[in-house]
């Protein structure tokens, strides 16, 4: 069970993982030059403060306008704490001189015992043992501990720069009496910026994800293991209006992120290792749900895996009702239909591309009928193509959706599953106006443009309107 202390680490999830800090520890948040350690212990001071502690921020790596400014921008608003008489800011930026640098510290410690902080950042730890004589550091930094931070009671942020390639932290004095220790890290992930923190210490506690990803979108977010539990209530899908020269892909982030999937275009979602079925349904169903709420028509050749009953309980979980999916839909899979599913489920034998193919189309053109528009949104597993025709088929029956797409109209989209081979998915993308893929790391969700290239996004739930659509958050 997790202890719960008074005082947050600034991270919704690194809250719940490690239950927040005590009063009177050490944290020392290390890493690379451009990690984000400033955002991070900056954070942690601004969340106290707004949970009604006082904190102080001893700065040796920029002036106050400087700092005041760059915090504003993330929407962290000091100036008003300080003139609250919330937040106490030590600007200790200019001095160089080791023995002005030791009177200065001294008076600084001071006052943030004077204030009666509760939490104080030093920015940046690793600078204030650079201004001081070396055989003065550790003496420095055992002062620290015993006078402001276990006898003062105050919780300490304090910042260490590790140089680029390196893992070691300082002296090393800071890792064994700090009571918390992060380590922040840039890593290229599938050839994008990625960030990742490793909890390298944390006292008293088992730590269920020692490594996850974060991004300083916005500020500092962790991005926790992707789940999510659907809404207590369904409600009806609410229709996303079109671009003139485009579809809605049914989810307005992504929407921002492409400007939508273009009509009479061919889109490929390539989904990688370990993406569940209800992870990538996520961005499949919302585009083709869009396209039903408006009367338009939807046919699917579902991947290995999904039959109509899965499509059934997709359409529900979006608050469709089965006479719509009566009239608007066909899904075209080997093997019956079942009870009640006869009026919009096609069955195909499988033995004949070229027969099934014929049925294919006469589904096609009885939506078109039946919706009275041409523009149908098709979607093709490729991966079952695949399984059951061969790979000649695959490619056939992909280039002749594409080139009757974009003559007819309406959206083609392709996904692609671990397992069919490397070539099989360059084909697809070579066709493909729009190439999306998806990956898992550190349990994260994450999906990326290849076509337009994009950078990583991670990916959340928001069930709040009554159906699950995607939120993406930027990884910068």
């Amino acid at each position: 069970m997790r202890r719960r202390f008074s005082v947050s680490l600034g991270d919704p999830f690194l809250d719940y993982l490690l239950g927040g800090a005590a009063r009177g520890y050490l944290i020392i948040v290390a890493g690379n030059p451009g990690t984000g350690k400033t955002i991070f212990s900056a954070q942690c001071a601004y969340r106290n403060i707004l949970r009604g502690l006082k904190a102080a921020y001893i700065s040796l790596a920029e002036p106050r306008e400087v700092f005041l400014r760059c915090m504003e921008g993330l929407g962290m608003k000091f100036k008003r704490l300080e003139e609250k008489g919330l937040f106490k800011f030590l600007d200790l930026a200019s001095p160089t001189d080791p023995s002005f640098m030791d009177r200065m510290l001294e008076v600084s410690l001071k006052e943030v015992l004077d204030f009666k902080a509760d939490v104080l950042v030093v920015d940046s730890l690793s600078a204030l043992l650079q201004l001081t004589e070396r055989e003065k550091a550790r003496s420095l930094v055992h002062n620290l501990f015993t006078r402001v931070i276990r006898a003062g009671g105050v919780t300490t942020v304090a910042v260490v720069e590790v140089p680029r390639g390196e893992k070691r932290i300082g002296l090393g004095v800071e890792e064994f009496i700090a009571d918390m220790v992060f380590f922040l890290v840039r890593r290229e992930i599938e050839a994008r910026l990625g960030r990742q923190l490793e909890v390298v210490k944390a006292r008293g506690v088992e730590v269920k994800y020692p490594r996850m990803l974060y991004t300083l979108h916005g500020g500092f977010k962790t991005i926790p293991p992707f789940s999510f539990k659907p809404p207590r209530y369904v409600e009806p899908f609410k229709p996303i209006e079109d671009f003139p020269n485009a579809y809605s892909t049914g989810v307005s982030d992504l929407d921002a992120m492409l400007g939508g999937y273009p009509k009479r275009g061919v889109v490929h979602l390539e989904i990688g290792e370990n993406v569940e079925v209800s992870m990538y349904h996520l961005f499949a169903a919302t585009p083709l749900v869009n396209f039903m709420v408006k009367g338009r028509g939807v046919l699917l050749f579902p991947t290995t895996g999904v039959d109509a009953g899965i499509v059934h309980r997709a359409g529900r979980s979006y608050g469709l009702a089965d006479e719509s999916l009566r009239k608007c839909v066909r899904v075209v899979q080997l093997g019956p239909p079942s009870p009640g599913m006869e009026d919009w489920v096609v069955e195909v034998k499988g033995a004949s591309f070229k027969e099934d193919y014929k049925q294919w189309l006469t589904s096609l053109r009885t939506l078109q009928e039946v919706t009275g528009s041409k523009e149908v949104a098709v979607f093709i597993g490729a991966d079952s193509v695949y399984h059951q025709y061969g790979k000649d088929c695959m490619h056939r029956f992909l280039s002749l959706e594409a080139l009757r797409t974009r003559m007819e109209g309406g959206l083609l989209l392709i996904a692609t599953k671990p397992g069919l081979e490397s070539r099989a998915v360059k084909a697809v993308s070579n066709v493909a106006d729009v190439h999306l893929k998806l990956v898992r790391r550190r349990g994260a969700l994450l999906i990326y443009g290849l076509k337009p290239r994009t950078e990583l996004h991670a990916v959340s739930v928001d069930v709040s309107q009554g159906y699950p659509i995607p939120k993406l958050t930027p990884m910068v």
